[in-house]
């Protein structure tokens, strides 16, 4: 009963340290998408207006 309760315990502390993972690789994904299109959108405004 014990043997089986702390099973179930690491579990759920596994599977909230994957959900914590992926949540980072999540925003680790996004923030570098947002980079990625906001600073060739900003070179691209900034060039236009130095023209």
């Amino acid at each position: 009963m014990i043997l089986a309760n702390a099973l179930a315990c690491n579990c759920r502390r596994l599977g909230l340290i994957f959900s914590h993972v992926n949540w980072l690789i999540l925003a680790n994904l996004v923030l570098s998408l947002s980079i990625f299109i906001y600073v060739p959108m900003s070179l691209v405004i900034w060039s236009w207006y130095a023209w």
